[in-house]
């Protein structure tokens, strides 16, 4: 990486304080920078409807990088937009430092401070632009245009590229190397969150690994937040804090990342990491696996949405949906039965 930090960029006008505060899990009290309550996203009208998110809630702080994982179709990405912007909820708040995102429109503060690195820079690099001219559109009404070109190769030395990348276009570059463009174009207004879906998806491993050790270098000199959107649970647990299990919709598990990693207790969870690959020979097989398939979204049981699939199921996971309760201190879990074993054992 380039010797000039990447803290050298000049702050965007303050955002206010209006935080709220909660506990790590070693009792530490952590401001809230962005606050998420009883989020949903319903798609469709009429008859026709797609519950996305059904009432999603989690705090990140800053300097924080909190995970979203799930199989396709658990609402991660629309989560992610909600949060970003890019779509409107159907229902609940999402703010950062205390200011409604939804009106990021008409605040120019609040929409520099949040920020989207998508999956494929191939497709969300203009490849009409240059490289400058991609990184100078979000500063160049903010300054004269010789502050907009040292500001372009600031950041650009700041993802381990040079001012000589200022002239190319994204097809003279490799997929790597797009995907450091478009966290440099994230990172130049200096944001305050930064959503990341699946943002190393298209990498091999090595540039994978480089991506990552620069989105943890990044974070660490300017305490921004991640919203971290992925399937790919070694790469989760590398960068993440701490990870929420999504399914169908719902947050299903909430806990520090090696905790929940080590000690998974929603039985989703559980075979979520069973299908990750594992290297060690010795613990292949050793978590419970599913069986049955993921119910429509579009027609979810009463109840539980996960009782067809789950081990634990008994009568009241058939009548009643369980809600995110705390099984020890900073972490979640949504099940009447892990709930019930956790309240004997504290006994």
């Amino acid at each position: 990486m380039c010797s000039t930090p990447a803290r050298s960029f000049p702050r965007c006008s303050p955002l206010a304080s209006d935080t709220t505060t909660r506990a790590s899990s070693d009792g530490r009290s952590q401001l809230s920078l962005l606050r998420v309550r009883d989020l949903k996203k319903t798609y469709g009208s009429g008859k026709s409807l797609l519950p996305a998110v059904r009432g999603v809630s989690f705090d990140v702080a800053a300097g924080e990088t909190l995970a979203l994982v799930g199989e396709s179709g658990c609402g991660k990405s629309s989560t992610a937009r909600v949060v970003v912007g890019l779509t409107a909820p159907s229902d609940g708040t999402v703010e950062l430092h205390g200011r409604d995102v939804r009106d990021a429109p008409r605040d120019r503060d609040l929409r520099r401070s949040i920020q989207m690195v998508f999956q494929h820079p191939d497709q969300s690099l203009d490849p009409r632009f240059t490289v400058g001219q991609t990184l100078a559109e979000p500063v160049r009404l903010l300054m004269d245009d010789d502050d907009v070109r040292g500001r372009v190769d600031r950041a650009l030395r700041a993802v381990g590229l040079g001012p000589e990348y200022r002239d190319r276009r994204p097809r003279e570059l490799s997929g790597g190397q797009q995907q450091r463009v478009a966290i440099a174009r994230a990172l130049i207004c200096d944001p305050r969150l930064v959503v990341l879906d699946e943002p190393t998806a298209s990498l091999d491993q090595s540039v994978r690994s480089r991506v990552i050790a620069l989105l943890k270098e990044l974070q660490q000199e300017r305490q921004v937040g991640y919203l971290f959107i992925s399937h790919d649970l070694v790469t989760v647990r590398r960068l993440a804090h701490r990870v929420a299990v999504m399914y169908l919709g719902r947050v299903v598990e909430i806990a520090d990342t090696e905790q929940l990693f080590e000690a998974p207790q929603h039985p989703y969870t559980r075979a979520l990491l069973a299908a990750a690959p594992v290297p060690d020979p010795r613990r292949r097989g050793s978590r419970a696996r599913l069986a049955g398939e993921t119910p429509s979204a579009a027609n979810l049981p009463v109840g539980c949405s996960f009782q067809d699939r789950c081990p634990l199921v008994h009568d009241r996971c058939r009548v009643e949906r369980p809600l995110l309760a705390a099984t020890q201190p900073g972490h979640d879990v949504e099940c009447f039965a892990v709930e019930a074993l956790a309240s004997q054992s504290g006994r």
